[in-house]
C-alpha cells in the first residue's frame, strides 16, 4: 500500500467504517520509502510518510483498519455491496505483536542474498527488515533462501530473539476470507525495463543506472550510504541524465510518462548539491514540467552554466560506450550533432509501466486493463476512480503514471465514492434499465459475458445458462445486439418497443 491506498483506507476507517488492506509486500509505504527526496519541494519520502503510516498502525481509527501483509486477493465473488473476497496470506515466521525490532536475529543469520531494496547493491539475511525504519517494525523470512526450508536443522535467529514466540518456524499459508462492500484497488505501477534498450548499455556498463538505482545510491540510508563513485573508486565530474527512456517511442511506450521529467531535474538539483562544479548534461526528447511549482525546478536547472540541455529526436541516436581507458563513457550520434559527449555517470529515466501483478489482479476482479495495461476506468476524464464494474474503484498510479499529489487525491476520491455510496440503513438503487435473459433460449455460448463491459454476466454452471446481475448491469445494450440467440431484452427498449417506435417513424 503506498500512498494512495494509504489514504483511501485512513478516510473510510476515519468515517467509522472497517478496512482490510492487503499488502504483497512484508511492509507498507509504496515507492515514496525509497526516495531521499520527493521533488519539487525535496521533502524526505520516508519523514512525509511517517505521520500516515503511524495513523494507520496506531492511530485514533487503527483498529478499524486490519493490514495483511505478504498476501495477495485470489478470488472475489459477489457484487457492489456484498464482495466476498479470498485472500492468500503466506507466512511471515514472525509475530509482529511480539516482535520488538531490536534486530538481534539478524547478526547471527548465515544466509545472504541479493536487497531488492537497495537494487540488488547490497545483501541481506534469510531473516530481515526490507529497509531502516519499515513499518511493521518486524522484520521477515524469505522462505527461498532459509536453510530450514532446504532441509538443515537451523535455529539460530529464534536463539537470538529475546522474545519468546515471535520466531514462528511452523507459520503455514493460509486463505482468508472477508466480505466486503467496496474494493480499492491500488497496485501501483513499476518501470520500464531498460535492458530492451541495449544502445544505452544498461546492464553492460556499471556507470549507467536507472532512475531507482540511482535514487537508492543516493540514499544515506542507501547501499553506499550516499556517497557516489565510479567502478573505479573515483568521485564522478560529469552525469548525462536521459530523458524518455521507452516513452514517446511506438517501439515500446507511446505515451508519456509525466513524473519523469520530475525526479530527472530532481536528480539535477541533488547532483548539483553534492557535486557543485560537476557537468551535468539533460538528453530530452520533451520536457513536461506541469503544475505551479516543477517549472521552477527546471529554471534552477538551466541557472547553472555547467547544466546542458540536449533535445533528440530518437534514442536510436544515443550509444553509450566506453573509450580506450575504459573510464569513460561516451553518448555519440545525430542528436548531439555526432559530437562525443564524455560522461562518468548515465542516469536513465524510463516510462511508467503497470505494476507486474496487474494483469493478473485483473483477472481476478475482472476489470479490465486498456491497451497500455493500465486499469481501464469509467472514464478518463470524468470517472477516473471508477471502473466499469460497480463498486470497484481505483487509486494511484495503476489506472496511469502520476505524481504523489495526484495519487492520494485519488485515493481520497475513491474513498468518497464508498462512503457516499454504502451508507448504512440506506438502501442500494439499482438502475432500472436492464437486460433480462430468456433462460429457455440460452445456448450457454457466452458471448454476452465477453462482451459486457460492466462484468455484469456471469455463467450458471448447473443450468447451463448466463445470467445478469441488476445490481451490475447498467443497461448499455451490448450484451442484446451481440447474443446469437436473440434471447436477451433491454427493460424498456424490448424489440416490441423499437419495433413500434421505427413504425411510428414511418408512418
Amino acid at each position: 500500500a503506498g500512498p494512495a491506498g494509504l489514504k483511501a483506507a485512513l478516510s473510510i476507517a476515519g468515517a467509522g467504517r472497517k478496512v482490510v488492506i492487503v499488502e504483497k509486500t512484508p511492509v507498507i509505504g509504496g515507492m515514496p520509502v525509497r526516495f531521499e527526496e520527493i521533488a519539487p519541494g525535496m521533502e524526505c519520502g520516508p519523514c512525509m510518510l511517517e505521520p500516515l503510516l503511524g495513523d494507520l498502525l496506531h492511530g485514533e481509527y487503527s483498529e478499524n483498519i486490519e493490514l495483511l501483509t505478504i498476501s495477495e486477493v485470489i478470488e472475489v465473488k459477489g457484487s457492489y455491496g456484498n464482495f466476498i473476497v479470498k485472500i492468500r496470506k503466506s507466512p511471515r515466521h514472525v509475530d509482529i505483536n511480539a516482535c520488538i525490532g531490536c534486530q538481534a536475529c539478524l547478526d547471527l543469520c548465515p544466509v545472504s542474498a541479493g536487497n531488492d531494496f537497495n537494487c540488488g547493491f547490497d545483501q541481506r539475511k534469510a531473516i530481515s527488515f526490507p529497509f531502516t525504519s519499515a513499518l511493521p517494525n518486524a522484520p521477515f523470512i524469505d522462505d527461498s533462501i532459509c536453510l530450514r526450508k532446504k532441509g538443515e536443522d537451523c535455529h539460530l535467529c529464534r536463539d537470538a530473539c529475546p522474545v519468546a514466540e515471535a520466531i514462528v518456524y511452523d507459520d503455514t499459508e493460509t486463505v482468508l476470507e472477508r466480505n466486503v462492500g467496496a474494493i480499492v484497488v491500488a497496485t501501483g505501477a513499476g518501470m520500464y525495463d531498460c535492458r530492451n534498450l541495449p544502445n544505452l548499455g544498461y546492464g553492460t556498463f556499471p556507470e549507467v543506472l536507472t532512475a531507482l538505482d540511482f535514487e537508492r545510491t543516493m540514499a544515506s540510508n542507501g547501499p553506499s550510504g550516499g556517497e557516489i563513485k565510479t567502478s573505479r573508486g573515483e568521485l564522478p565530474s560529469s552525469f548525462a541524465i536521459i530523458h524518455c527512456v521507452g516513452s514517446l517511442d511506438k517501439d515500446h511506450k507511446e505515451y508519456c510518462s509525466g513524473i519523469c521529467c520530475q525526479y530527472a531535474l530532481k536528480f539535477n538539483h541533488m547532483i548539483r548539491k553534492k557535486f557543485p562544479d560537476a557537468k551535468i548534461y539533460h538528453f530530452y526528447k520533451e520536457l513536461s514540467v506541469p503544475g505551479k511549482d516543477d517549472f521552477s525546478l527546471l529554471n534552477h536547472a538551466r541557472e547553472s552554466a555547467e547544466t546542458v540541455f540536449i533535445r533528440y529526436a530518437n534514442l536510436k541516436d544515443l550509444h553509450i560506450k566506453e573509450d580506450a581507458t575504459k573510464r569513460i563513457i561516451k553518448l555519440t550520434g545525430p542528436a548531439v550533432k555526432l559530437n562525443i559527449i564524455h560522461a562518468d555517470m548515465v542516469i536513465l529515466c524510463p516510462a511508467v509501466v503497470p505494476s507486474e501483478g496487474s494483469l493478473r489482479v485483473s483477472a481476478v476482479i475482472e476489470a479490465n486493463c486498456d491497451k497500455t495495461g493500465f486499469f481501464e476506468e469509467l472514464h478518463d476524464r470524468m470517472d477516473s476512480s471508477q471502473s466499469r464494474v460497480k463498486g470497484i474503484y481505483f487509486a494511484g498510479s495503476c489506472q496511469s503514471p502520476m505524481d504523489i499529489q495526484k495519487a492520494t487525491n485519488q485515493g481520497m476520491a475513491a474513498a468518497g465514492y464508498i462512503l457516499s455510496g454504502l451508507v448504512a440503513g440506506r438502501k442500494l438503487e439499482i438502475n432500472a434499465i436492464t437486460a433480462v435473459i430468456d433462460p429457455d433460449r440460452c445456448s450457454g455460448c457466452k458471448v454476452c459475458i465477453s462482451v459486457c463491459p460492466y462484468k455484469a454476466i456471469s455463467y450458471d454452471d448447473q443450468k447451463e445458462t448466463a445470467m445478469i446481475s441488476d445490481v451490475l448491469c447498467q443497461g448499455c445494450g451490448t450484451c442484446v445486439a451481440a447474443c446469437p440467440s436473440g434471447c436477451i431484452e433491454g427493460n424498456h427498449f424490448t424489440n416490441a418497443e423499437i419495433f413500434a417506435e421505427i413504425e411510428g417513424l414511418l408512418e
